[in-house]
């Protein structure tokens, strides 16, 4: 029993003496020092208000803080001081560890804080400090591969600020450093090691009035981040280094006005390697004085600058007379440095693309149409989901049109991009000399909920980008008035894509027929591909049987969204309309595409991968030619045309067939063909179920093809659930046969008791003979 209680008090002064203390002076102590001398390694030392001499905490582990820490009261900075005699160092952390010092105005030293590291093995901290009224601020120089970050810091009215010298990467942050000769000096200890001696990072910092440099380089590199350089008088100064030693400049977010020179060179030889400069606003500085290997991109450099991304216009600060560089978005202006960042590089934290310069915009939201891969075609059925509700300036039809690249103000139109924009019942819009003609109102904006067609100038090429639109999102629960006897032209503002039967499940019962950019469909009897989306930031023309309003579904049963896939064997221009075409089949082999033609000029074509029906998208052709229209079909490797006369499909009350007849242009029909080529014979088929049409069913009626057994006795097409039950057994005896002797049979989507159907899977046998094929369909009522 004793030894295991000695065990016991073993442990326990084992534990008491790893436990840190925190010392507190002067209750503890009368002075720091005094704390120090008496401190272990990983103590605390707690110093309260009053003035205090200078310390020295040589090769010690210890946090030295004021009662800042514990109250973030800036007073505890301001009262509780070090300070010295102007000839000695005020604070001295050499070779310390793990050490920080926290919350203190340092003042009247030979050095404010002196760190040199040879032997330490853990990061040195600077936080929270006024450092100020030195002969130089903060001397560091590191040997070893441990940093020192500054933190929180300001720096003024020293002769010098900080020195950092050696071979690895401090970290300067949330630091303000004016007033003095020099900001920061980055020196690398020797030449000819690696990419410059040094690497500084100095992030969130802001430099005013220095009478000399902000930074002086020395074969070093400098990583610069949402920083802000004010009214100095160099931003950069580099010396004149070996060419193994190069200085290097990167700086991305940054803002850097009424500076009198943005690079300076001691001399003419080349002392900068790189200076890459992104998404930042250079503004009201008398010279720039870029020498060397310059990369500037997405920037706003007020005269200009080559390179991607970069604009020339007043970036609209706050209030700049009064140091506020941030943007402003307001009922009056809008930045254009708000999401004009690099779309590449990390975005905001709401999720938007990065502004340009040191400070973030107010959050908002963003809407980009990737779905072409953000390119604008010679047409495009646009909308906007997303403006900014908080502004009348940049919600006008020109600000947005200026924003989006689309247009020029204050000059002639002829370079402009944009030829014209169309919206309902085909209203053209087009402005000259910086005005709208032929809108309705004069003073019109875009809206979420209105939908447009925009039409590019002939020559433009159809990789033109289209850049994004800020500001925030339109409710999706906003209801959208549609108009019987009429075509309404919405925008469509859902936050994802959805499948068409849940973006538009609340006008369901009053459809008569949609046309969006990638798909068209008509109802009683419309195909619609389980593939079909409503995608955000698109037009949809929609027509109605009576006046309803449209609420997009908010579901957010997101499915990838469909974009109409291009051919790769038929070339066509898209227009402002189309006449929707849906080939049902193709008598014979299964051809790769198919294209529609008028005369010679190709109208619209599709890929076929493999399956039928497949929909296209006829586009008005160029002379209003009245041919009949005439479809072309490829091979792998060669083109066949099919008879000038096709079959196409016509609705009765109870039955659909297909009939033989020209096929004329109208982009007021939608029409099913059924085609057969003219180099290869109709096959003689003996067996087959081909499919029922349209699927997914959608209306009261579908229609099942089929070949029954040569010589069979019996022909039935059977119908079940999914659970296996029959649910309808449909007459083959009462098929309709078309010209190629193909019988159709149709079903009212009823059971055996009359009654409709659920929606759901649904199974259909062929059973003829001895032989017997299935198939499946989908019911949406």
């Amino acid at each position: 029993m004793k030894k295991y209680i000695f065990t016991l008090l073993i442990m326990l002064v084992s534990v008491s003496i790893c436990t840190a203390n925190t010392i507190i002076i002067p209750d503890n102590y009368p002075t720091i020092q005094a704390g120090i001398n008496a401190a272990n390694n990983g103590d605390s030392i707690l110093v309260k208000p009053g003035t205090y001499n200078p310390i020295n905490y040589r090769s010690k582990e210890l946090t030295i803080l004021s009662k800042y820490e514990q109250t973030q009261d800036t007073t505890y900075i301001n009262n509780t001081i070090i300070a010295g005699d102007s000839t000695t160092n005020i604070v001295d952390m050499s070779h310390t560890s793990n050490s920080i010092l926290n919350g203190f105005s340092i003042i009247n030293g030979d050095w404010g804080i002196y760190i040199y590291n040879e032997f330490s093995s853990d990061t040195t901290f600077v936080k929270n400090c006024i450092i100020k009224g030195n002969n130089a601020a903060v001397y560091y120089l590191n040997l070893r591969d441990i940093p020192i970050v500054v933190d929180n810091c300001i720096v003024y009215n020293n002769d010098d600020g900080i020195k950092l010298k050696g071979f690895y990467d401090p970290l300067v942050t949330n630091s303000k450093i004016y007033g003095q000769d020099t900001g920061i000096s980055i020196i690398g200890t020797s030449p000819g090691v690696g990419e410059g001696s040094i690497s500084a990072e100095i992030n969130n910092c802001s430099f005013e009035t220095n009478k000399e440099e902000c930074i002086k380089l020395d074969y070093a590199t400098v990583n610069i981040e949402k920083s802000i350089f004010d009214d100095n008088k160099f931003v950069f100064t580099t010396k004149n280094n070996p060419p193994s030693t190069p200085n290097k400049i990167y700086m991305i977010n940054s803002t850097l006005v009424y500076n009198d020179t943005i690079l300076n060179n001691i001399t003419n030889d080349k002392q900068i390697d790189t200076l890459d400069i992104s998404n930042s606003i250079i503004w009201n500085n008398t010279d720039l004085g870029f020498t060397g290997v310059t990369e500037i991109t997405y920037t706003n450099i007020q005269g200009g600058w080559t390179g991607e991304g970069n604009i020339d216009a007043d970036p609209l600060f706050a209030d700049s007379a009064n140091g506020d560089y941030s943007l402003q978005w307001n009922s009056n202006n809008f930045s254009p440095c708000i999401d004009a960042g690099d779309p590449d590089m990390t975005w905001d934290a709401d999720n938007t693309p990065p502004d340009m310069g040191a400070i973030t915009a107010i959050e908002h939201d963003y809407f980009y149409d990737q779905y072409d891969e953000g390119y604008l075609d010679n047409v495009d059925w646009l909308s906007f989901p997303v403006l900014n509700r908080t502004t009348d300036g940049y919600t006008e039809a020109l600000g947005l049109l200026e924003r989006q690249g689309l247009i020029t103000l204050n000059t002639t139109h002829d370079d402009d991009i944009l030829d014209y924009v169309v919206f309902e019942d085909d209203n053209k819009i087009y402005f000259d000399d910086d005005q709208w003609v032929n809108i309705l109102p004069p003073d019109s904006c875009f809206h979420s909920y209105q939908g447009y067609k925009f039409h590019l100038q002939a020559e433009e090429p159809d990789d033109t980008v289209r850049i994004g639109v800020s500001g925030s999102w339109q409710d999706p629960s906003q209801s959208i008035q549609l108009y019987a006897n009429q075509e309404n032209w919405v925008g469509c503002y859902l936050e994802e894509p959805e499948s068409i039967n849940d973006a538009f499940a609340s006008i369901e019962e009053e459809l008569l027929g949609i046309k969006s950019e990638h798909w068209a469909i008509k109802y009683p009897n419309p195909l619609i591909s389980p593939e079909w989306t409503a995608n955000p930031g698109e037009l949809y023309i929609i027509d109605v049987q009576s006046n309803c309003q449209l609420v997009w579904d908010n579901s957010k049963n997101t499915i990838e969204p469909y974009i109409k896939e291009m051919t790769d064997y038929f070339d066509y221009e898209e227009k402002l309309d189309y006449m929707p075409i849906n080939v049902d089949t193709v008598y014979g082999s299964i051809p790769e595409e198919i294209a529609v033609y008028s005369g010679d000029e190709c109208l619209g074509a599709s890929k076929v991968n493999g399956e039928f029906p497949v929909q296209i998208l006829a586009y008005t052709p160029n002379s209003g030619s009245k041919d009949n229209l005439q479809f072309m079909l490829y091979y792998g490797g060669s083109k066949h045309k099919t008879k000038a006369v096709s079959d196409y499909w016509v609705y009765s009350n109870k039955l659909s067939t297909y009939i033989d007849k020209p096929l004329k242009y109208n982009t007021e029909s939608l029409v099913s063909v059924r085609l057969n080529t003219k180099e290869e014979p109709e096959p003689q088929i003996e067996f087959g179920l081909f499919g029922n049409y349209p699927n997914p069913v959608n209306s009261n009626i579908t229609n099942i093809s089929f070949a029954p057994a040569k010589n069979a006795q019996s022909t039935e097409i059977k119908i079940y659930n999914v659970r296996g039950q029959l649910v309808r057994k449909l007459d083959c005896s009462n098929a309709i046969y078309n010209k190629a002797g193909i019988p159709t049979v149709s079903w009212d989507c009823k059971d055996s008791r009359g009654n409709k159907v659920q929606s759901g899977v649904y199974f259909y046998k062929l059973i003829s003979g001895k032989k017997q094929a299935v198939k499946k369909m989908v019911i949406v009522q």
